[in-house]
């Protein structure tokens, strides 16, 4: 963006506090690279106008860094469409929610992604705040939202996990059951009361497991003779450490819901998963994990999660589309190790060059071990063994460590020998100058008084 064009859009821009001058620039930069300059000229007027509305700084603040992103989602017209819904907020008396409601915009958006979900939303929050307000006489609200600002707050979450028709219905519960109660409102919409809980199980999007449980039962005992129960678990709210599949001796414990992914069905997923449980009943062994280091459990579990698969495949051939469908595609150079360790990231990219015969790793390393693990399978088969993976998997992250070791010392090298030539050409320049310098003291001529 050159001078001329930042210069005319700071004449626009006309917020007087210093935190929203020293930001806008900044702001800006990101704004030039998703919205055409009518664009532009939106976003800075709906800051002009939070800026100048009494609310404080952080509303226009928040609206400086977000909306880019926001409008990206969800089209350039929602600059005005939130300005908009913002002064209808604050005329009435629940404009304290204007700081969560947009903090929990860019969420929304993601999720949302078009203009028309979009308006809807804003539709469906408005709707809730005039009926959740006491109003007097009819004519003005005398007491704010008490359950908007824990909506706005829980909103990520929700938003998430219901879609709008679900979002609707879980806040008109909301309404018609805590009208007159403000805390349960509160606690309601912080999603803290059993109702709240019981409300997003009912509505929540996807294929729920009540709903194919007799045919993901009859799958079960008719392809794998197995006739464990099913035992279900919520993934619906928030937990330190999330819960997920896992198959025992007393049960098979899998999520409540599946949402669709990459275009799999729900039902497919479950499917994939149950598929994935049973082969590791069937063909895993058990393994000490205290014996291994946490990043070479990460690719012992790498090889053994392709073995099983790649024995449910010669077992059912249509597992393998599948498979292959909810496989993730990691990208090459898709991670930067300068930035963050790339272990998963490499360990993602051997899975898919194992199992899909299409993908080129273009890793030396990965196609080596890739014909070590399928001239094994070959071999062994069904015979193979966790123990082998096992091997496998060590030796893979142990050659790969050696050649990290090699490529840092090669770097050392390489800067210790610059750094040599350096100080040596640094050394000869000083000599050159003491010369220069002493001859020059030579040739002068004394002074006579």
């Amino acid at each position: 963006m050159n001078e001329e064009l930042l210069s005319q859009y700071q004449a626009r821009f006309t917020a007087g506090f210093p935190e929203a001058k020293e930001a806008f620039p900044h702001c800006l930069e990101d704004a030039v690279k998703v919205l055409s300059p009518e664009g532009i000229n939106a976003y800075i007027d709906g800051a002009n106008f939070l800026f100048k509305i009494g609310i404080g700084v952080e509303p226009g603040l928040a609206y400086l860094v977000e909306m880019p992103d926001i409008a990206k989602y969800v089209g350039e017209d929602a600059c005005q469409k939130i300005s908009d819904y913002i002064y209808t907020v604050v005329r009435s008396s629940s404009k304290k929610a204007v700081l969560p409601f947009l903090e929990a915009l860019p969420a929304v958006s993601r999720i949302l992604a078009n203009a028309e979900d979009f308006q809807t939303y804003l539709d469906i929050m408005d709707d809730y705040r005039k009926r959740s307000e006491e109003v007097v006489l009819g004519h003005y609200a005398a007491y704010e939202s008490p359950g908007l600002i824990p909506l706005c707050k829980s909103m990520p979450q929700l938003i998430s996990l219901l879609d709008l028709e679900g979002l609707r219905s879980f806040i008109d519960f909301g309404v018609r059951n805590y009208q007159n109660l403000p805390d349960p409102q509160i606690e309601y919409f912080s999603l803290e009361s059993p109702d709240a809980r019981a409300i997003i199980q009912r509505e929540r999007a996807g294929t729920s497991f009540k709903s194919v449980e007799r045919q993901l039962s009859m799958m079960k005992e008719a392809f794998w003779s197995c006739e464990l129960p099913f035992q279900s678990f919520t993934t619906g709210f928030k937990q330190l450490r999330k819960p997920v599949p896992y198959v025992d001796e007393s049960s098979l414990a899998i999520p409540d819901v599946f949402q669709d992914e990459n275009d799999v069905p729900g039902i497919k997923i479950y499917q994939a998963t149950i598929a994935h449980m049973m082969a590791h009943l069937r063909w895993s062994g058990e393994l000490m994990a205290d014996n291994y280091a946490p990043h070479m459990q990460l690719f012992v579990s790498t090889f053994e999660d392709c073995r099983v698969e790649y024995l449910a495949i010669k077992k059912f051939p249509g597992l393998k589309k599948l498979f292959l469908d909810l496989h993730p595609v990691p990208e090459k150079g898709a991670c930067d190790p300068e930035k963050q360790a790339c272990l998963r990231y490499r360990a993602t990219r051997l899975s898919k060059a194992i199992m899909d015969d299409s993908f080129d790793a273009d890793n030396e390393l990965i196609a080596t071990f890739k014909k070590r693990f399928h001239d094994l399978m070959e071999e062994k088969g069904e015979l193979s063994t966790t123990e082998d993976m096992a091997k496998l998997g060590s030796d893979f992250l142990l050659n790969h460590v050696k050649r990290q070791i090699a490529y840092l010392l090669y770097f050392l090298i390489i800067l210790s020998s610059l750094t040599v030539t350096i100080i040596a050409l640094c050394g000869c320049i000083t000599k050159r100058m003491m010369k220069r310098k002493i001859i020059s003291i030579m040739n002068m001529k004394p002074k006579i008084s």
